[in-house]
């Protein structure tokens, strides 16, 4: 009987070291795949993202969490009309802001990324 009690033992040795393996590998390729993603995405959208703790973003909830880190909505609300706070593509907050004067009664408001270059305008 003792050799039947060893071979269990061994066996379950085997089998755990297995899996213990099998986990290993798991996650390393795991870790792969979201360096590769994360090599495609600007430094500011991965702690963006690595700080939200859902499991999984839409398209749209991706858009919304970008557009609550770049945007200032109490700027917005006391009349700015660009009221980023970072830049939308790189989320550099280093923005160069400034207007125009178009056509009598015309004004043009600018903002400008000074890191990328991304720029909008509004009248």
């Amino acid at each position: 009987m003792p050799d039947t009690q060893v071979l269990g033992i061994i066996a379950t040795a085997v089998i755990g070291a297995a899996g213990i393996v099998a986990t290993h590998v798991y996650h390393v390729r795991g870790n792969q795949a979201q360096r590769t993603i994360f090599k495609k995405l600007p430094d500011a959208i991965v702690q963006i993202l690595k700080q939200d703790l859902r499991e999984k973003l839409s398209i749209q909830e991706l858009n919304d969490l970008i557009h609550q880190k770049s945007v200032d909505e109490d700027a917005g609300k006391q009349g700015d009309p660009l009221p980023y706070k970072a830049c939308p593509r790189c989320g550099n907050t280093d923005l160069s802001r400034g207007m125009i004067h178009g056509p009598p009664d015309h004004i043009y408001y600018i903002i400008e990324c000074k890191e990328c270059r991304w720029s909008e305008w509004t009248e």
